[in-house]
């Protein structure tokens, strides 16, 4: 199977033949400095006995990724702005390396049993990821500047918070429950047209870098609950 791709700026619905036949086709490539992408993550941890049956636990991590897959179009005949323009080709999807990630997070959390019928843990988040890139299907803004799209990334959220604990009724019942407070989510904010004419409609509102988009409000908010009765026997 053979599948080709022709990029036409301001078609007729439907694009007629002669529309199609009037532009080079595009192509799919693999930059010649592409790189095995890599990560390297590091943190320090440290424990403590709070009382006999409480522990707490405060942790650093970091995680760096480097060479991540970026599609980048380096090449657009319908681009006027284009670093390397060639006529032949109406776009060059090059896979490139040049993708980077970058995270940081405090991790805090508490275990054990504080009270005689209670026992659980509990772990609070404070995170922050910054990329270029949300992976190999993602496109910059501008591929004129893809610089421009380092920022907060997709999956960074800044607070998180974990609960998981159990209520001992003696012999007559348990009640578990689990709760998740997580913040919202970064937010990408497009217009849906090519102003720069590099062949893909993911142009930003004008002054509007990925570093400035607004951010989700919302909070992400997870309970679950089970409750287990014990039935003493009766005598005989």
């Amino acid at each position: 199977m053979r599948l080709q791709r022709f990029i036409v700026l301001n078609p007729s619905y439907p694009a007629t033949p002669s529309q199609i036949a009037s532009v080079p086709t595009s192509v799919v490539t693999l930059d010649p400095r592409v790189r095995i992408p890599h990560a390297i993550q590091y943190g320090i941890g440290i424990e403590r006995q709070l009382t006999g049956k409480v522990r707490s636990r405060r942790t650093m991590l970091a995680l760096v990724d480097g060479s991540i897959p970026l599609s980048g179009c380096e090449c657009t005949a319908a681009s006027s702005l284009c670093r390397t323009p060639q006529p032949n080709l109406g776009q060059d999807r090059q896979l490139q390396s040049e993708g980077y990630q970058k995270s940081n997070a405090l991790e805090v959390s508490f275990r054990g049993r504080p009270v005689r019928f209670f026992s659980g843990q509990a772990q609070y988040t404070l995170a922050k990821t910054y990329n270029n890139t949300s992976g190999i299907t993602y496109f910059p803004a501008s591929s004129n500047a893809p610089e421009a799209d380092w920022a907060r990334s997709d999956n960074d959220r800044r607070n998180k918070f974990d609960l998981l604990g159990t209520l001992n009724g003696g012999k007559w019942f348990d009640f578990g429950t689990a709760l998740s407070l997580y913040s919202g989510k970064a937010v990408n904010v497009t217009t849906g047209s090519d102003e720069n004419r590099d062949s893909l409609p993911l142009d930003r509102p004008t002054g509007l870098h990925a570093q400035l988009a607004p951010w989700s409000r919302g909070t992400l908010v997870s309970i679950s609950t089970s409750l287990i009765h014990s039935c003493s026997p009766g005598r005989e």
